[in-house]
């Protein structure tokens, strides 16, 4: 059979199509959880539950507080709106990356498979926490705002210019 050599453009291409579908079907069906368990976390009447029995309870009355009140998909939009890029960015750099780096370390080395696989996952792990970081921070902050009744609701433009300070 005839082997086709896909240009590096269309392997980055596709590379972040796929990633940033699959990374958008994940965060919005693992959104609900993630709101429940910074909640959680955040309160403390929850850390203060000292059997497991009690923290299970607990859990499954904030989930339906939360069901009910129809507030588990707070800060969803920003968090795709930056997870997804950033894991786009991710696919795009590890495939790229491994394609470039397989040549030069195949002759060098008989783990080449291992070192390339690990070297390239470093580098698009770096590239796609520079996307995703002030992301995260903003989307817990919107997520754990409901949780503080006597605080006015986040300037989400503050908010933003925090995140994006950590870079």
């Amino acid at each position: 059979t005839k082997r086709i050599e896909i240009p590096n453009s269309q392997l980055l291409a596709s590379a972040v199509i796929a990633g940033s579908v699959t990374e958008a079907i994940r965060t919005t069906t693992l959104h609900p959880l993630s709101t429940i368990k910074a909640r959680i976390q955040a309160n403390p009447k929850h850390r203060k539950a000292r059997t497991w029995k009690r923290k299970l309870q607990l859990l499954y009355l904030s989930f339906r507080r939360h069901l009910n009140e129809g507030d588990l998909y707070a800060g969803l939009v920003p968090s795709l709106l930056v997870t997804v890029p950033a894991s786009g960015v991710y696919c795009g750099v590890r495939d790229v990356s491994n394609r470039f780096l397989h040549g030069p370390i195949d002759e060098i080395s008989p783990f080449a498979d291992i070192e390339v696989a690990l070297l390239g996952a470093f580098i698009a792990d770096v590239a796609a926490l520079s996307v995703r970081t002030p992301a995260d921070i903003f989307t817990l902050r919107l997520q754990v705002q409901q949780m503080m009744p006597n605080q006015t609701k986040i300037d989400y433009r503050e908010s933003l210019r925090d995140a994006i300070g950590l870079l």
